[in-house]
């Protein structure tokens, strides 16, 4: 997140980028959302010893772009600041994901996270703007879950029937964070 990709953008995938760390970091005052991943990019570099190049790779993707109905979306009643508590988890597992203030650039990440979509989303909306929507849809089945209910539409079919949106299929330019360095970190 702090460099702009999702985990599918970034090679090679070292076992110490899968594995989870808890990180306490505070500001001494409010930031922009480019400020904080700036912080949060200098954090890694001090305490992974991260240093990675960026690359361009041609890749199938979807652009996530407005229907010819145009989108159903609920522009919020305060564009907030960005902030990282926004970011969410695991909303994949249940098909149910809510998004408050979101930005189109920041929902298209969200997607591109999601292992039912499989790709990298690049928002083509062309709108501006932060919106308050919530998007249902079937999760990914395992053997270990709950049957999800049959009416539960795929992902595809919901960005377009709640949304107004759409997933295209293309092939484009992805940008890639190739790791040359990385290392666990010591404790404090």
């Amino acid at each position: 997140m702090a460099y702009g990709v999702t985990p599918r953008q970034i090679s090679p995938i070292d076992a110490i980028v899968s594995e989870r760390y808890d990180l306490q970091a505070k500001t001494g005052h409010p930031v922009t959302r480019k400020e904080m991943l700036l912080m949060l990019q200098t954090l890694l570099a001090d305490r992974f010893k991260l240093s990675v190049h960026r690359e361009m790779r041609e890749l199938p993707a979807y652009a996530l772009r407005t229907t010819k109905r145009g989108p159903k979306l609920k522009l919020s009643k305060e564009q907030l600041p960005w902030t990282l508590s926004r970011a969410r988890g695991n909303e994949q597992k249940s098909g149910r994901m809510i998004f408050e203030n979101e930005s189109m650039s920041d929902f298209a990440y969200a997607l591109s996270t999601l292992v039912v979509v499989g790709r990298v989303v690049i928002d083509k909306t062309g709108l501006t703007g932060n919106y308050d929507f919530e998007l249902t849809f079937a999760p990914p089945a395992r053997p270990s879950d709950i049957p999800a209910s049959q009416d539960a539409p795929s992902i595809f079919t919901a960005v377009q029937e709640q949304l107004g949106l759409k997933l295209e299929a293309q092939k484009a330019a992805v940008e890639f964070l190739v790791i040359d360095h990385v290392e666990r970190p010591t404790d404090n």
